[in-house]
């Protein structure tokens, strides 16, 4: 972000608010500061670039973004949060649709609530003064606290595929209670006054830049750029210092403390263990059935299929098949009953890596449901944990929510095709789906058929998480050209789907962590005893649910050299699941608006659906200055230990300081911005805490590590001797002056000196690993 040039002046000045003091962003650089915020996790993959779309210059913003059913998902710049429309605020902004049909937001917002409106029905969150963008028209948009909303029906055409100048002016002076004017290429296009409830109502705008609108049916994606945001320079305040650290005394020295868990450390532990035994009961009910729901004949498979984390399916034993394969199936379905959060998939997986969502070495279609009603998409992932799909597909048949993608749960017959063919999209590998005659294609992102699957079963499962139940039935399927009608039973292998292996206690449930000292497992090290377990994302709202497990380090801070070696083992990980290890500080460990807590250094474990996981370096200093790069050394959560490392160098970077992670052999640096470690930040823990912002889990372990803290220093050994004949003697506590006559009556003294040691010991020298004694 650069104060505005003479260049930008004459951009900008048909803002009320926006004059010389105005800042442009132009994004020739990543921009610092900004929260990226479940921009690139699921279906959405927005954010900073280093394209030239838009043609004003490398660096941008864009990307794909979708109207989905989760969030909040945003890239935006935190502001002083706006409270009241009695001040006037502005912002203009290049602005290209290059493709598509969904709908993008840009302007002021409420960050944290952008997910969450108050009324379920709406897609609009409450808070929100700026452009919505809806199929390439360009319309204000502005909602109070209480989520009332003031939206034009029709809007100005921006979706032509040029590059457009859109500016956006509130100015509290103009009309009765306050005006909203919006700009195209300079020239006012339409304006509103606010009433005076809006102008007297809740507010609470806290950052300006691009978000997703979240619905319970998703739409999009579009294809955009942006380039060139102009704002007033007093909306960002400047970064607020962290207190300096208390001074030091000088026996306290930075050393590396060392730690195998063979036995209990005695780390500190907050909300990290929260399940509380005996854990809910799931009950699977699915597989070969001889009723007639789906099919021409009675006898079909299916049943009730419950989300569950635990593993279990039902399916056909199929020969191994690859994405060098092309594959096919057809068939019927019928959804005779569905809950509020039930989800299952069908089509071909693999027996051994099925154990989270998303399912590894899958393709298949997904039945995400609710009450009374469900929704088609299709999807896959490689044997390395990337994946992808489609959004719930246009194609339902009742109006739900204000939607046309969801059909109702009624027991409705559906004629369903999934065929993949490996030379499509160019030879990168295409699935198609077809669902009562309407057809969709994915290609799979280049590079990921290389990557490759196998699948060994063909068949369904639950989403593995936890969940409710959908009441599902396939019949008269066609697999690669072998017919069945399921008239008798097709002996196809089952795993906790039914009977008494079917129920059983599930304590996988969202936000109850499980992490900690480990005593009886040993997936990382070379012997039992470590740490981790599982850890959930939490939503910053629900700091309650926030929680760590991690060792007193003293004070630490952005001055010291810090450095932790280790092994890590990665059991399990959830699409789009995330935790954070490092350093951190036990009393702003939950201030966080934008998943980092303040006062962080360390590793970020997460990662786009597309990609798997990253081990990245990502620090947030006490101001909310958050660093974090696009991408990192890859983990997959496959169970083998690597070893890492994390180090922070103070003097890196030119004094700004810098940050190097290793995974085994990949390395990655991160260095500090400008002005982040002037402005500060303290540590006292060291360990692993909650990301927060909410989602799935990951199951993790680290063994064997040493990290940095702050140590007493060793006190330099005192010695004891036998004295010479020279020697003076001076009492002290331990010695008594006698005197004793002589010849010359000239008194002496006769010294009798403490116990001298039978052995010495060698001061420890400095920066040595100190393995803790217990």
């Amino acid at each position: 972000m650069r104060s505005i040039s003479n260049c930008f002046i004459v951009l900008v000045l048909f803002l009320s608010s926006i004059a010389a003091t105005a800042a442009v962003e132009e994004f020739d650089s990543a921009p610092q500061g900004w929260d990226a915020v479940m921009n690139t996790e699921g279906n959405q993959d927005f954010g900073f670039r280093n394209t030239n779309e838009c043609g004003l210059g490398a660096g941008e913003v864009g990307g794909s973004i979708f109207r989905d059913t989760v969030g909040p998902a945003y890239y935006a710049l935190p502001i002083d949060p706006i409270t009241s429309l009695d001040q006037p605020f502005s912002f203009s902004v290049y602005y290209r649709k290059i493709s598509g049909g969904g709908t993008l937001n840009l302007g002021f917002f409420n960050g944290p609530n952008s997910g969450a409106a108050n009324d379920p029905s709406s897609e609009y969150p409450p808070s929100a003064f700026c452009f919505h963008l809806d199929d390439g028209a360009a319309m204000y948009l502005f909602l109070d606290g209480e989520n009332r909303r003031n939206r034009p029906s029709t809007g100005v055409n921006v979706g032509d595929g040029s590059v457009h100048q859109l500016g956006f002016d509130y100015n509290p002076d103009e009309g009765s209670f306050g005006r909203v004017t919006i700009y195209v290429d300079g020239s006012p296009a339409s304006s509103i006054d606010i009433d005076s409830a809006l102008r007297n109502d809740t507010i609470n705008l806290t950052h300006l830049g691009f978000f997703a609108l979240v619905h319970s049916s998703g739409s999009g994606p579009v294809v955009w750029c942006a380039d060139n945001l102009a704002f007033p320079a007093e909306l960002v305040a400047p970064p607020t210092p962290t207190p300096s650290p208390t001074p030091r005394p000088s026996t306290l020295q930075v050393v590396q403390r060392c730690e195998d868990f063979d036995q209990d450390p005695g780390w500190i532990g907050v909300n990290n263990r929260r399940i509380t035994p005996p854990c809910p009961l799931t009950v699977q009910n699915y597989g070969y059935r001889t009723s007639n729901h789906a099919g021409e004949s009675a006898g079909e498979v299916g049943g009730r299929i419950e989300r569950s984390s635990i593993k279990n399916y039902y399916g056909k034993v199929i020969e191994p098949k690859t994405l060098d394969d092309p594959l096919s199936a057809s068939g019927t379905l019928a959804v005779t009953s569905s809950s509020g959060g039930s989800t299952m998939i069908f089509g071909w997986f693999n027996a051994d890596t099925a154990k989270e969502w998303r399912t590894a070495n899958s393709l298949v279609f997904r039945l995400d449901a609710e009450t009374g009603y469900f929704q088609v998409f299709f999807e896959y992932a490689t044997g390395t944990w990337k994946a992808g799909g489609s959004p719930g597909l246009p194609i339902g048949t009742t109006d739900f929510r204000g939607t046309g993608t969801y059909f109702p749960s009624n027991g409705e017959k559906h004629d369903w095709e999934l065929r993949y063919d490996p030379e499509g999209a160019g030879g990168d590998g295409e699935i198609e789906f077809t669902f009562d005659g309407s057809t969709f294609t994915v290609a799979l992102a280049p590079g990921y058929r290389e990557e490759g699957a196998t699948f060994n079963r063909f068949g369904m499962l639950p989403r593995l998480s936890s969940g409710d139940p959908i009441f599902v039935y396939f019949d008269d399927i066609t697999l690669d050209g072998e017919f069945m009608n399921f008239d008798d039973d097709p002996g196809w292998e089952g795993l906790r789907n039914e009977g008494p292996e079917g129920t059983y206690q599930d304590c996988y449930i969202r936000p109850l962590h499980d992490f900690g000292y480990s005593a009886d497992t040993n997936h990382a090290g070379d012997a039992t005893g470590e740490a981790g377990g599982l850890i959930w994302r939490i939503e910053a709202s629900n700091p309650q649910n926030m929680g760590y497990y991690g060792d007193d380090v003293g004070q630490l801070s952005l001055n010291d050299p810090l450095e932790v070696s280790g092994k890590i083992s990665f059991e399990r990980g959830s699409s789009d699941a995330a935790t954070l290890f490092g350093w951190f500080n036990s009393s702003t460990y939950t201030d966080s608006d934008s998943g980092f807590p303040k006062n962080f250094l360390g590793a970020f474990v997460e990662g786009p659906s597309r990609i798997g996981f990253y081990f990245r370096p990502a620090y947030n200093n006490g101001a909310g200055q958050r660093g974090l790069p696009d991408e990192g050394p890859y983990i997959p959560p496959d169970s083998i230990t690597r070893f890492f490392t994390i180090a922070y160098d103070p003097d890196g970077a030119e004094g700004r300081g810098e940050m190097t992670i290793s995974l085994d052999d990949e390395v990655r640096t991160l260095e500090l911005q400008p002005g982040v470690k002037d402005s500060g930040a303290l540590f006292d823990r060291f360990g692993i805490l909650t990301y927060h912002n909410g989602g799935p889990d990951v199951e993790i372990f680290f063994d064997d590590l040493c990290y940095s803290a702050l140590q007493e220093e060793e006190p330099e050994p005192t010695f004891t001797r036998a004295p010479s004949e020279t020697d003076t003697p001076t009492p002290t506590a331990s010695q008594t002056l006698t005197p004793t006559p002589t010849a010359t009556s000239t008194p002496t003294a006769t010294l009798t000196p403490t116990e001298t040691p039978t052995a010495t010991s060698t001061p420890e020298p400095e920066n040595i690993s100190v393995w803790r004694l217990r």
